[in-house]
């Protein structure tokens, strides 16, 4: 991620895929890897890539072979997707007056799953204002499970959360 000094902003890397005639799954695979999101927040765009990158490994294409139409238009759809959400900004301070920080800072972690993927958001919150911290997410085993073990899987990844921020912030407060 970099820092804009200037408008005291971050904002993640612009990667500007391109759109190719033929589509790989090598080539997807490339553009993919390269978008870094340490903090999860790009993760509602990003799952749909892993998604469909799980969908080439179940369907055994081979690496450099051209892929169907139907898949090379998920994918062209996702490319716009992908292109717009790294040029979002995130403001430097989650909070307008950073400075009288209030003892009622809270973080609240909320955890939820499907068939196809889980994870666990974690929002910061003061008084009337929240702004998100930062999310895991995961895609669901290639072996079917039931929904409520994707949400004990939820779970985990929610307790995980919680205590990497119990340690690495100052905030005692955290709910799940």
């Amino acid at each position: 991620m970099k820092w804009d000094t200037n408008s005291d902003v971050l904002l993640y890397p612009v990667r500007n895929i391109p759109n190719t005639q033929i589509v790989t799954k090598r080539e997807i695979l490339q553009h993919t890897s390269r978008i870094y999101d340490p903090l999860g927040l790009l993760s509602p765009v990003t799952i749909r890539a892993t998604l469909l990158l799980q969908e080439l490994w179940q369907q055994k294409f081979e690496w450099d072979m051209s892929l169907p139409d139907s898949i090379q238009e998920k994918w062209r759809s996702l490319i716009t997707d992908l292109n717009s959400v790294t040029k979002t900004t995130l403001p430097r301070y989650y909070f307008e007056n950073t400075l009288n920080a209030s003892s009622n800072t809270c973080i609240h972690i909320f955890c939820d799953a499907s068939l196809v993927s889980y994870g666990a958001t974690a929002c910061i919150c003061r008084n009337n204002q929240s702004s998100l911290l930062m999310a895991k997410i995961r895609v669901a085993p290639l072996k079917k499970l039931t929904l409520p073990r994707l949400e004990l899987m939820a779970a985990v990844i929610g307790s995980r959360l919680s205590k990497h921020l119990q340690h690495n912030t100052s905030i005692a407060q955290i709910y799940l």
